[in-house]
């Protein structure tokens, strides 16, 4: 499998603000928000698989780079894409969680990254119902 790369401009996560730093009124709730997503093993894979259907660019981009830490971009992402959280409010919230939450959360991403990347590699494009609704041309 080859790295997939784009410019930072045709990333939805980008273009969606997840790399907005500026300061909030709502930090606390958003946070909150952040972490009831990571600790809800069922939403979070629900919205792993959601970021993979509708972010095609940026999840080809992360989840093919085997050098950056895709589980944290898989739940940053989703953070994102589900309530607009921001990436570094989403690592304040991975840091108030659990350890057993975390390796929880992990393994959910783990999972969606294996589905993604098994996909890729097998060429299959399926419905959302059944699997990711995405096919990239790698060659």
């Amino acid at each position: 499998m080859r790295q997939v790369f784009a410019p930072y401009y045709e990333w939805e996560d980008f273009l969606n603000g997840m790399y907005d730093s500026h300061s909030r009124k709502d930090e606390r709730e958003l946070i909150a928000m952040a972490k009831g997503l990571l600790c809800d093993d069922g939403g979070f894979y629900s919205t792993c698989r959601r970021v993979v259907s509708f972010w095609k660019v940026a999840t080809a981009v992360n989840l093919t780079n085997v050098s950056c830490n895709r589980r944290a971009w898989l739940g940053q992402a989703s953070c994102n894409l589900e309530f607009g959280v921001p990436e570094i409010l989403t690592r304040v919230a991975w840091n108030s969680m659990t350890e057993k939450d975390q390796l929880s959360a992990n393994g959910v991403a783990d999972r969606c990254i294996k589905e993604y990347l098994s996909m890729l590699v097998n060429g299959k494009n399926v419905d959302t119902g059944t699997g990711f609704q995405t096919k990239l041309q790698l060659g």
